[in-house]
């Protein structure tokens, strides 16, 4: 008896419904549809007269680039069934992630590659943090699997009070808002975009965003080689290009090692350091696009990189705030 094996590679926008079979504690099956980000949810950051005037040599001449066509094609409209471990991988300010477990694709020709969900905490402020990174990706979809890890779509669901008090990444302790942490959310988030507006307005939804897995951390307290560290620099050039300011987002676990192939997949050459990255950016939440030159954008992103590197061997983290 023959065996079909899978044919294709599964594009990031070819799945439409997320199914998770044990994110509830009951064990009820959950379903999220995919959303789709707004091209006008970002504008860039304006440059003041007095900036331009005095560092002319630091303004992209010709402004900011329109955003790159598409490669993918019409979005797909698959289904992926998976479930989650019990404990996440790896958390941060607005998420947990946790690594995706016995996944089934409702077209058995098509291959999934090791994937993990990032899971929004259970506050407003972070599903917009991730529609703010989902267009970030979108925006730089031709370095996903160059510079920064392939982004299989960001998807959502409204919950009942009931389920919303059943999810289980919301019961963990690292998953509580603080009282003086909502104060500083509330302060922050001043986008009046339609959607923005709509996400605010949105009470117990679910937000989960599909990525690739990657590896590991930059080692601490051991020497990092001169490849790894003129990697790094490099994923950071690739940004310039874009116009995207990630300078403030130059931490220590935002620099992962690409997937292992296989089973991940392979890595593409980078179009700007005509090479493959052993490294990949991650978190564009507080990204911003800005018209700056590409020298200039590196320069502001060198500053922050040579310091963590720098301070890693010797096991200080000398990260922006």
């Amino acid at each position: 008896m023959s065996v079909s094996l899978p044919s294709s590679q599964l594009l990031q926008n070819a799945i439409d419904t997320l199914s998770i079979d044990n994110l509830l504690e009951s064990g009820q099956t959950i379903q999220l549809r995919r959303m789709e980000v707004a091209v006008d949810l970002i504008k860039p950051e304006p440059l003041s007269d007095e900036y331009r005037a005095h560092r002319p040599y630091a303004v992209r001449e010709g402004g900011i680039p329109p955003r790159r066509p598409s490669a993918l094609g019409p979005p797909g409209n698959l289904v992926l069934s998976c479930s989650i471990d019990k404990e996440p991988i790896g958390d941060g300010r607005s998420s947990l992630v946790y690594e995706v477990q016995n996944e089934i694709l409702s077209d058995p020709n098509v291959s999934v590659p090791p994937l993990v969900l990032k899971i929004a905490r259970n506050n407003m402020y972070f599903n917009i943090d991730f529609a703010l990174e989902k267009w970030f990706y979108d925006e730089m979809e031709s370095i996903q699997g160059v510079a920064i890890p392939r982004c299989y779509g960001l998807f959502k669901v409204g919950l009942s009070e009931d389920l919303a008090s059943d999810v289980r990444p919301w019961k963990l302790p690292q998953a509580t808002i603080r009282l003086e942490e909502q104060s500083v959310l509330d302060s922050n988030y001043s986008n009046d975009h339609d959607d923005i507006r709509m996400i605010k307005g949105e009470e117990d939804y679910l937000y989960v965003m599909v990525l690739e897995r990657l590896g590991g951390m930059l080692p601490v307290g051991e020497p990092i080689s001169e490849e790894d560290r003129n990697d790094v620099k490099g994923l950071y050039e690739d940004l310039g290009p874009f116009c995207v300011c990630l300078h403030w987002q130059v931490r220590h676990e935002n620099i992962l090692h690409a997937p292992v192939c296989p089973p991940g997949l392979a890595g593409k050459p980078s179009e700007v350091k005509k090479k493959t990255h052993n490294w990949r950016l991650v978190d564009f939440s507080s990204a911003f696009k800005q018209a700056l030159s590409e020298r200039q954008m590196l320069k502001l992103h060198m500053s922050w990189v040579e310091r963590l590197l720098n301070g890693l061997p010797s096991g200080r983290l000398l990260e922006p705030f």
